[in-house]
């Protein structure tokens, strides 16, 4: 999956969409999108707002950011932040005096709302199901072909569902009903305007899955492997799979619909994840699932062999880390660490052999003892060797 840094993050808020992108005020003029400002007579000292609708989490969510984010925007703007709160529904209003003071204001709280969306997960997605009898037969197959042959680390529960098998062309986060039903709008808008026009749908385009792939390049470390999915050659389409999915992809990002921009969609069918591996008991709720090892196929092109095939598959190995000996090097330790180090050995050293400082022996000897090293204090650097002694029975 490749995404372009030079397009602007681009949402959808209210019945319109948003590039929302920190910008230097010499270029944010050419950015600025045209958005309803009317004037207030409520209050004179704002003759300028705007008013728009969010879904009521992100109020939740932007109370949090009143101190200091929302009011420092208020005092840098000179402009008036209104929203509901404890959740209610409503209208987020920013009155001010001037229609850029409220434009500005309003490009900051856009920039908090994309950022309130982004750490949500994604929660929605647009899907081609891969349901045909053939491809659930074979993925059937290569799973009981796995699973027969009792690979340490490898169960049934990393595997996909053969009801849920599908190729993901663009997810989303739609934290409301009114979200849902625009990108449903959307999508219906999608099929009129992408594929009516200079298509054939009265034929459906066959989808051809095979081969096997991951990930990462390492080996020895995959969470998920897949297939991989393009269009059968008797296929009468004008373009390639590849092609509709990214311009399906690209209709959602231009609606401000999709979470982020894809220059081209990874095309890839799940067919084992580690993610899905279930829970045991006691187990604690942050913990890495272990990854596969599939070292065993040294040549990328046994890796890319028909689905059908289920002989490909039998390279699954539990990835576990062996600490090398060898290669395993301690930290290197700083000078006041080495030092502390040496004097606490040497402490326990002489408390093994029932040896005491000065400083301790002053209730086995007494007072005389006690002036005696006031008297005879070494210089800096040296041991009161003369003033150790040995202790017999300590608590007469």
């Amino acid at each position: 999956m490749k995404r372009n840094c030079v397009k602007p993050f681009r949402m959808w808020i209210d019945g319109k969409c948003y590039n929302i992108k920190k910008l230097n005020k010499s270029v944010a003029s050419k950015y600025r999108q045209d958005v309803q400002i009317s004037k207030t007579e409520e209050r004179k000292e704002r003759l300028f707002s705007t008013k728009f609708h969010l879904p009521s989490i992100y109020y939740i969510k932007l109370d949090r950011f009143r101190n200091p984010q929302i009011d420092e925007v208020e005092l840098k703007t000179n402009t008036f932040i209104t929203f509901p709160k404890n959740g209610k529904d409503g209208l987020l209003e920013i009155s001010g005096d001037s229609e850029e003071t409220v434009e500005e204001a309003r490009e900051q709280i856009h920039s908090f709302i994309a950022d309130i969306r982004q750490h949500y997960p994604a929660m929605q997605f647009i899907a081609i199901p891969l349901l045909s009898d053939e491809i659930k037969k074979n993925f059937t197959e290569f799973k009981d072909k796995i699973l027969s042959e009792n690979h340490e680390g490898v169960e049934e529960s990393i595997f996909q569902s053969p009801l849920k098998l599908h190729l993901t062309v663009a997810v989303f986060t739609l934290l409301d009903d009114k979200e849902k039903q625009v990108a449903i709008e959307a999508l219906e808008k999608c099929k009129n305007e992408l594929f009516q026009k200079d298509e054939d749908t009265s034929t459906p385009m066959k989808i051809k899955v095979s081969g096997l792939n991951c990930m990462n390049t390492d080996l020895t470390k995959v969470n998920v492997l897949y297939a991989d999915a393009h269009l059968s050659d008797d296929c009468n389409s004008a373009r390639s799979l590849q092609q509709i999915v990214n311009l399906i992809s690209e209709f959602f990002y231009d609606k401000g619909l999709a979470r982020e921009y894809q220059d081209s969609v990874k095309l890839h069918m799940t067919l084992m994840n580690t993610k899905y591996r279930a829970k045991k008991e006691g187990s604690p709720k942050k913990h890495k699932t272990p990854s596969e090892n599939v070292t065993t196929l040294s040549k990328k092109e046994r890796i890319r062999q028909k689905l059908a095939n289920p002989r490909c598959f039998q390279i699954l190995k539990p990835h576990t880390k062996v600490p090398d000996p060898i290669v395993k090097r301690n930290r290197v330790r700083t000078k006041e660490e080495r030092k502390n180090k040496l004097v606490k050995l040497k402490e326990e050293e002489r408390k093994a052999k029932g040896i005491l400082k000065v400083k301790e022996i002053h209730s086995i000897k007494g007072k005389e003892l006690y002036e005696q090293m006031k008297v005879n204090r070494p210089k800096r650097g040296e041991y009161l060797k003369d003033l150790w002694v040995v202790q017999e029975n300590p608590k007469k």
